[in-house]
């Protein structure tokens, strides 16, 4: 499905790139009001699955 998107929707539509990037982009959208943000990696049933969110948890602080 992600490759039928053009490259820029599919920055808009999620939070794509490396960890300093999403934690970045993570970061405008706190600074923008928002208090919670879901997260579903692509990689759903994949131990790349875990290595993403906890990737994530760590550049938000969460971790």
């Amino acid at each position: 499905m992600i490759a039928a998107l053009k490259a820029a929707a599919t920055g808009r539509i999620g939070l794509v790139g490396a960890a300093g990037t999403v934690g970045d982009r993570l970061a405008a959208y706190a600074d923008a009001g928002l208090d919670e943000a879901v997260l579903v990696p692509a990689t759903g049933g994949d131990p790349g699955g875990e290595r993403t969110l906890t990737a994530v948890a760590r550049t938000a602080g969460l971790a």
